[in-house]
């Protein structure tokens, strides 16, 4: 049981530093305009720091009880993360390598074909959007169910939580296979959705804190 509790703290703590860098590095994508070079490699660190999420949020729910529907939401968050990679690096290559060549294309064609060929291009991976969007939807409904009478979460974590979720997979149908906001849908639902996570990855660093005392072993192993 010790051994099992250690692994358990060294998991909420990877899964809680996680939360916070994915959170980070996505407010650097979105806001900042940095280089490309660094942009493709924080878009990497990313998916590899979402996907580590869900484990640490597993492992907090575990301290009181362990259940199926924590460990898959666990897997949902780090299929999402995998995917949130590979849809980032697909996108900033097809960018990239339609930029380099963008004076030699223009050459051939007129300005409105060039663009046509961008939308085209981000057609390829919002499908692969939808799909993370989904995952990470049912992750945060999973997880929802189980933080409702937890004793390191409660009903407003799980509420919100669900809210969000419910809002996501609504929005996302409604509109697919368009975008929110060519629908005129403001960009509301990411930063919630990165809000949601990381105040429950700082929550999870909070519990970790607490972990090996005798209030918490107690529960553990009731």
């Amino acid at each position: 049981m010790e051994k099992d509790i250690a692994l358990s703290k060294q998991w909420v703590q990877f899964g809680g530093l996680s939360g916070i860098l994915s959170t980070v590095l996505f407010l650097l994508l979105i806001l900042i305009d940095i280089p490309s070079y660094l942009e493709f490699f924080f878009a990497g660190l990313f998916g590899i720091a979402y996907a580590l999420i869900g484990f640490g949020i597993h492992h907090t729910i575990k301290l009181e009880r362990d259940t199926v529907t924590s460990r898959l939401g666990a897997l949902f968050v780090f299929v999402a993360g995998v995917l949130f990679n590979v849809m980032l690096m697909m996108q900033l290559t097809f960018r990239g390598q339609l930029e380099m060549y963008r004076s030699e294309i223009l050459a051939l064609t007129d300005t409105e074909l060039f663009d046509q060929w961008i939308r085209i291009t981000d057609t390829l991976q919002l499908g692969i959007q939808f799909s993370i969007d989904l995952m990470t939807a049912f992750a945060m409904i999973l997880f929802s169910t189980v933080m409702f009478k937890h004793r390191f979460f409660g009903p407003s974590w799980a509420i919100s939580g669900a809210i969000i979720a419910v809002a996501l997979v609504v929005v996302k149908c409604i509109s697919f296979p368009l975008t929110p906001g060519e629908l005129g849908i403001p960009f509301v639902l990411g930063p919630l959705i990165s809000l949601w996570f990381l105040a429950v990855c700082v929550q999870s660093l909070r519990v970790y804190k607490r972990i090996g005392t005798t209030a918490v072993d107690a529960n553990t192993n009731r």
